[in-house]
């Protein structure tokens, strides 16, 4: 029975192994370690950011990892959207930056996506820009300046097609559009006050006073449309009239041109009949 004497030692060696693969603080041979906060096998190919993980922890996440990260870079056209990915062995390529699967675009809130993939305490110190124990890591930095950086996108976009529409005369429909984007840059603002991204709404809401063009579209077709009902009452055509009276009450409510417009209309048709 004494060659059975060492195996307490083996085995004590074996769990010291396993215990020292899944500590987040040191890497395997392949560069990589088990995450203890969700359970991942985390991957850093240098030692200031993590590039990929598999979630979750396989044992042959090491062995396998070459031919998924070939897939993965197959999938990302670029190599910093490659630098923020993970193999999600559940869900698929998760790409952090965006919030989306990458093989389905399917969209995941910013908190779950933070909550799942953000990297275990013991990570952080690799790659967290700051001090600061609460600071975001870059990975969740990332993902909010993406998300707000594609929402001011849109609001731009949308302040474009407005401004298209004014030179084809299209008030109404540019009123539409500009009303969508100064509601999206308002939100940006909120959730960004004291980030880039804020400060970048806040300027492009100060270069387009979009609220003061609505009310001046507004007031233009308001214009219009009481001459409208003026030209109709001019020739008899009362009902037609009361119907573009109407319109300018509701265009601009406050304005000069709905005042004069329930002017008319009470008097082509008192108490409200027409």
């Amino acid at each position: 029975m004494r060659f059975l004497q060492p195996l307490p030692l083996v085995c004590l060696f074996i769990f010291c192994a396993d215990v020292s693969h899944a500590h987040p603080g040191g890497l395997d041979s392949q560069g990589g370690h088990n995450d203890r906060k969700n359970g991942g096998y985390h991957f850093h190919r240098s030692s200031s950011l993590p590039t990929t993980s598999i979630l979750p922890t396989p044992r042959t996440a090491a062995r396998t990892l070459p031919r998924t990260e070939a897939r993965v870079s197959a999938r990302l056209p670029t190599s910093s959207d490659r630098q923020n990915v993970v193999v999600d062995v559940d869900s698929g390529i998760f790409h952090l930056p965006t919030c989306r699967l990458a093989h389905n675009s399917t969209q995941m809130s910013r908190a779950a996506a933070i909550a799942r993939y953000e990297p275990c305490e013991q990570c952080k110190p690799a790659y967290v820009q700051t001090s600061s124990a609460t600071s975001k890591s870059p990975i969740a930095q990332q993902a909010d300046t993406r998300f707000e950086d594609r929402r001011i996108k849109i609001a731009t976009d949308l302040i474009e097609r407005g401004n298209g529409l004014l030179k084809l005369h299209d008030a109404k429909g540019a009123s539409r559009l500009f009303d969508q984007a100064i509601s999206i840059l308002r939100d940006v603002i909120q959730d960004s006050s004291e980030d880039g991204q804020g400060k970048a709404a806040a300027a492009l809401l100060e270069e387009n006073p979009l609220a003061e063009r609505l009310a001046s579209l507004a007031n233009e077709r308001a214009e219009s449309e009481l001459r409208a009902g003026k030209n109709l009452m001019n020739v008899g055509q009362k009902s037609a009239a009361i119907i573009w009276f109407d319109r300018c009450i509701e265009s601009a409510p406050d304005s000069k041109y709905a005042k004069e417009a329930k002017m008319y209309r009470e008097r082509i048709a008192p108490h409200g009949t027409g």
